[in-house]
């Protein structure tokens, strides 16, 4: 199971108490579990009622960074474009938020353009200047991964070509150094993630909270959804996207297209262990950024 894959034993130990942990939470926060979301992967995400009938959703996981992480960004959003926290619990890993009615995600918008531009004004909604005191990762610390994949390949780069590698690491690199703005970014907004309400409109869920350079958010959004990206012209369809994000949010087009190159490549890094190779989508997505990145 993922759990088992990302947590090992610890991830076992937490599965094979939920069910007495949950029952616990149902009495502490005077809830009643309705009925668990299909889909799920590392996280318990349910249906819930309030003692006064309110629909809500409780979500939990194995406690870890990504979860506390979760947890503290949708504080600072404060539910300006993103579902808003009812309670948490940070060392618990537990969270209880609104409910989100419909719920249909980005997916559903049949014009690109028009999800991209959806995508852009919730973007600038959300993007906030963090606490000065925080425990959110930056940028720099997830590319410092790159890293990583040079160690275990003894200053190789595995099965992702080297060309494409340095390219990553030196862009980054650039990036990085030349951002001036470190806000609180979302930090895996695509499709899935954001979900309409008859009430308020489009919101964010799941964030990951990191610092640094908002262009950095757009990448997450390129690459997803995988089958439309590979079902269609990919560089046609990236170099749409770009140009309407150029466009809506003034940022520079090299700009998108460099963190697009560099962040394809961190992803595939992440995934080099996963069976299903999913690293070969992260490379072709930086292939195309490349061939898109040489016409400028």
């Amino acid at each position: 199971s993922n759990i088992e894959l990302y947590f090992g034993a610890r991830g076992l130990k937490w599965l094979d108490q939920l069910p007495e942990f949950l029952h616990q939470v149902e009495k502490d926060w005077s809830l009643k579990l309705v009925e668990p979301y299909k889909r799920l992967s590392i996280n318990f995400v349910a249906k819930a009622l309030t003692d006064s009938g309110e629909e809500v959703v409780l979500k939990t996981g194995v406690p870890n960074p990504d979860i506390k992480g979760e947890i503290a960004a949708l504080e600072c959003f404060s539910g300006v474009g993103a579902i808003r926290v009812l309670r948490a619990d940070k060392e618990k890993g537990l969270l209880l938020l609104e409910r989100v009615t419909p719920g249909t995600d980005l997916r559903d918008v049949s014009s690109d353009r028009e999800a991209t531009q959806i995508a852009a004004r919730l973007m600038k909604q959300l993007w906030t200047a963090p606490p000065i005191e925080n425990d959110f990762p930056r940028i720099k610390d997830w590319f410092d991964g790159l890293r990583s994949v040079r160690e275990k390949y003894s200053g190789g780069t595995g099965p992702i070509p080297i060309q494409l590698f340095e390219k990553a690491e030196n862009l980054s690199e650039e990036l990085i150094a030349g951002s001036t703005e470190a806000l609180l970014l979302h930090g895996d907004l695509h499709h899935d993630n954001i979900l309409y309400s008859d009430e308020r409109v489009w919101l964010a869920i799941d964030p990951k909270g990191v610092l640094g350079d908002p262009v950095f958010e757009l990448c997450s959004f390129l690459r997803n959804p995988r089958e439309r990206l590979e079902e269609g012209d990919m560089s046609q369809l990236l170099a749409t996207r770009v140009e309407e994000f150029s466009v809506e949010l003034e940022f520079p087009r090299e700009r998108i297209l460099s963190w697009g190159l560099a962040e394809a490549i961190l992803s595939a890094s992440w995934d080099i262990d996963d069976k299903n190779e999913g690293w070969r989508y992260g490379i072709a997505i930086a292939q195309a950024y490349d061939r898109l990145l040489r016409q400028t």
